[in-house]
């Protein structure tokens, strides 16, 4: 369970206690991604939810952690031994309010507290078995669209028209979206994170989507051509699919060269949220058990090219999780 791997760093940082809020990702991570208003206190030993009387039900019913206390006015009241003997607690900085750190610190007064975004993002880069699985779902449904898209992408159809499509196929498949889609066509695939507009499709085209399955996500782009390209727009699209296709293992990583006009790290690493850390460059370090996607790029005044792919690193190999092709698809004529 991953809270033990919370409990290891406890010991080893000599925490007394860690406190996740109900409105940080981390809550959910730890404990099954449910709704409900709570707080997640790990201590060395010992790990529980505290939640109040309204919450309660819905907290023995939904949550991952069995073990559950009602607070009646402060977290002092439910943990045992109370807070006099607490002097180090971990708190997630990025995702405490200060609302809730001024509580933190009117109720824990003999206390100081230490930021443990940093650990909390390490137990989350490596995934489980499990976690590995709900991704490669989450893959799948990618592919399954991009096949899709490729049948009825035409010069007649907007960017809203096939952002459209996107969110529906989506929904049929039982998934959510992982972030609204990008359709981005001609000077529009220029801007990195365009809003689909009314404008038809022509020249080069990138469409970035991403679906989330039962949590977990996955993050896509492929760039098509809708029209008839020239050679040096063939050429520019050749240039990112040979960075692309020279990355195999994690130390491609450090030595790809990337086009000057990227203007975006290399990749990411993809889990229950689209963006998690480490963000790729030449000193990440990847471990057996990441997920990640890379996504090289080049962007000039009237269009851009992008793909991107997921990689499980296992074994010094990156293992690739989105199979739909990378070779320039051009779509010419209506659908």
């Amino acid at each position: 369970m991953q809270l033990k791997r919370l409990q290891e760093i406890m010991n080893r940082k000599k925490l007394d206690l860690i406190l996740l809020f109900s409105k940080d990702i981390n809550f959910k991570y730890f404990n099954g991604f449910n709704d409900f208003n709570g707080i997640i206190a790990v201590s060395r030993k010992d790990f529980f939810v505290i939640t109040n009387r309204l919450e309660a039900r819905t907290a023995r019913i939904k949550s991952r952690i069995r073990k559950i206390f009602l607070v009646k006015k402060d977290i002092n009241s439910v943990i045992k031994g109370g807070t006099r003997n607490i002097r180090v607690i971990g708190i997630n900085k990025d995702d405490v309010t200060l609302n809730q750190y001024k509580r933190l610190r009117k109720e824990f007064r003999n206390a100081r507290f230490t930021d443990v975004s940093k650990e909390l993002s390490n137990i989350r880069s490596v995934k489980t078995g499990g976690e590995i699985n709900k991704i490669k779902m989450a893959c799948r449904t990618c592919d399954s669209i991009f096949f899709k898209l490729e049948r009825v992408l035409s010069k007649n159809k907007t960017e809203i028209e096939i952002a459209d499509l996107i969110r529906e196929e989506i929904r049929k498949k039982n998934c959510t979206e992982a972030f609204p889609a990008i359709v981005a066509s001609g000077k529009n695939s220029a801007d990195i994170h365009h809003l689909p507009t009314n404008n038809k499709l022509k020249g080069f085209t990138i469409i970035d989507l991403g679906v989330k399955y039962d949590g977990y996500c996955s993050d896509m782009t492929r760039t098509f051509y809708v029209g008839k390209p020239s050679k040096k727009e063939i050429n520019e699209y050749s240039k990112i699919l040979w960075i692309m296709e020279g990355i195999k293992k994690p130390s491609d990583i450090r030595s790809a060269k990337l086009m000057k006009n990227q203007h975006h790290a290399l990749g990411h690493s993809v889990g229950i949220e689209v963006h998690e850390k480490p963000t790729l460059s030449r000193e990440t370090n990847l471990n057996d058990g990441m997920v990640i996607a890379i996504e090289p790029g080049m962007y000039g005044r009237n269009y851009g090219i992008r793909i991107e792919d997921m990689f499980l690193a296992k074994n010094n190999k990156l293992i690739n999780l989105t199979k739909y092709t990378k070779n320039l698809i051009i779509i010419q004529g209506a659908a």
